[in-house]
């Protein structure tokens, strides 16, 4: 049970109060229509309907920390707001902001009109767009870089069917992290952010609920700062450690849907920009993020060039071949112009397979998973620059890899094979091999010798303490077991015993950052020359 009150200084994402969920309907005006003429065909009682699905929408989403951490914001900005409902055909059409306006227009043909926590996640998203301090001819990566972010942390707080998985594990990851600094007060080395400190008169139970409210509140923070890193520049430049603990291509491939919807700038002779005050607008609302965060964004954009209009129409089609893969409706002329790409393969095991695929095809069979996998990708990755728009092939081949994320997450050769010659294709010194068994960045490539189960440990012996030092290292997270050994029968000082301890944590990184702590807190038990010996045991197995 979540408490309704502030629990540590800072807290933002706590219940909300009756007087903040009336000031926020307050600041944000609900409305049907944008017309009067469709207000008018609709009716009263339409109009009304309209209007308390919004509102309905908008208390799923205060429901969640950061839904409610979103609410908290917009009460506190000096603008005013109004949501709007419109029709468009396009299913896959959320809603939209203009920018430097207040209002936010969500669509009711969206496929998601019936889950009121996305329509609330949706609209919290656009209410973001409004409260930006942006620039119009602002790249669409720049602008949604920070609102993407955010619609992935609501898919995982309100359980959303279509979440990122990955997003989700680097969630978790985070707040597990930062349960622990809550617990035992361990900062990362130079953080200046929100550190707890629990309002005075918490019972254990109230105590406990305020140190996980801290991790989800530092947790969904720093997850979206990740996601926003990620969003902002193309995953080409990930290498092996993107910014989310376990990197999430269908990110990539939406970030380049984005980017392509630059060319709208170009169509019009102007150029997309990555504006400073945009940039420094979003860095003011999450403090894990830092202006030169968009810096590869703003090198991406000030070299980019207008896509070659020629490219389009065969790019059109070559995208409808992908798409129809999926189905055994391929035409003759389809077919053929696919096994003229598929022929180009260098290799033999992609080459056959792909080519018996299409000979499967042609007789109306459908395809497994695996076929249709590996048929797309040899198609994606075998045509030429003049075939397919280089953001377009992006998306359709981070896409594969997601989805074989999605089907088979556990460690697989075929999706490494895969990534390996994506990265080739966008031209990628290398990108990130996925395998979510991974529980560090350096061990993002070692995840063949790790189980999800697995973790790091370290048995040390010290010298014989009170109990009172016993007592404070037993409620240590990453002590597992303290055996202490008196030989009152001892002759020498070297036999009167020891003190045994047992730490357990994630990975090496994690065990030298808790040697670490125990050094600062317990200085007269941890000495130099342990110290020393016990990192040299752990460096000799990492």
């Amino acid at each position: 049970m979540v408490s309704s009150k502030q629990l540590f200084e800072g807290q933002t994402n706590h219940p909300l109060t009756e007087a903040e969920i009336e000031a926020f309907f307050e600041k944000v005006e609900l409305r049907s229509h944008t017309s009067f003429l469709a207000r008018t065909v609709l009716g009263s009682d339409g109009r009304g309907d309209i209007i308390n699905f919004f509102k309905k929408s908008l208390e799923e989403a205060m429901k969640t920390p950061t839904g409610r951490e979103q609410v908290r914001e917009i009460i506190k900005s000096k603008d005013e707001f109004r949501v709007f409902g419109f029709n468009d055909s396009d299913p896959g059409l959320g809603g939209y902001n203009n920018v430097g306006s207040q209002d936010v227009y969500i669509n009711l043909n969206n496929k998601y009109i019936h889950q009121p926590k996305k329509i609330g996640g949706t609209i919290l998203h656009e209410l973001l767009h409004a409260r930006q301090t942006s620039e119009t001819e602002d790249s669409k990566v720049l602008l949604d870089a920070e609102t993407q972010a955010l619609s992935y942390q609501l898919d995982v707080e309100t359980k959303s069917s279509n979440q990122s998985v990955q997003y989700q594990k680097s969630f978790e990851y985070n707040k597990g992290k930062w349960l622990r600094i809550a617990k035992t007060g361990r900062y990362p080395k130079d953080f200046n952010g929100l550190k707890f400190k629990p309002v005075q008169g918490l019972s254990a139970e109230e105590l406990k609920t305020a140190q996980e409210m801290y991790a989800n509140q530092m947790a969904s923070l720093e997850t979206r700062a990740q996601a926003t890193k990620d969003f902002s520049k193309p995953a080409s430049e990930w290498g092996k450690n993107p910014s989310l603990k376990y990197p999430d291509y269908g990110l990539a491939a939406h970030r380049e849907s984005y980017s392509m919807q630059d060319d709208y700038f170009y169509e019009n002779s102007q150029k997309p920009i990555v504006s400073k005050k945009t940039a420094q607008d979003i860095v003011s609302r999450n403090p894990f993020l830092k202006e030169s965060d968009f810096y590869s964004l703003w090198q991406e954009k000030s070299n980019e060039k207008s896509t070659n209009k020629n490219v389009d129409e065969k790019s059109k089609k070559n995208r409808e071949v992908v798409d129809y893969f999926d189905y055994a409706t391929l035409s003759k002329d389809k077919l053929t112009d696919a096994e003229k790409v598929i022929n180009r393969e260098q290799d033999a095991t992609f080459k056959k397979i792909s080519l018996a695929s299409l000979e499967k095809l042609k007789k109306g069979r459908e395809l497994s998973s695996t076929e249709k996998m590996i048929l797309k990708h040899t198609f994606l990755f075998n045509l030429n620059d003049n075939e397919m728009r280089s953001h377009t092939k992006k998306i359709e081949m981070y896409d594969l890899i997601k989805k074989s994320i999605e089907e088979n997450p556990k460690k697989n050769p075929l999706r490494t094979k895969i990534i390996k010659r994506t990265a080739k294709a966008v031209g990628a010194k290398e990108l990130p091999i996925v395998q979510n068994e991974a529980r560090s960045e350096s061990d993002l490539l070692k995840t063949d010798l790790l189980k999800t189960d697995m973790f790091k440990t370290l048995d040390i012996k010290i010298k014989n303490q009170e109990q009172k030092i016993l007592d404070e290292l037993i409620k240590l997270p990453f002590v597992k077991c303290v055996n202490q050994t008196v030989n009152d029968l001892a002759k020498q000082h070297r036999e009167s015993g020891f003190c045994e301890l047992i730490l357990c944590d994630e990975s090496f990184d994690l065990l030298l950052q808790d040697l670490d702590f125990l050094r600062e807190k317990f200085p007269n038990i941890i000495e130099e020359q342990f110290y020393q010996t016990a990192k040299k045991m752990i460096f000799s197995i990492a």
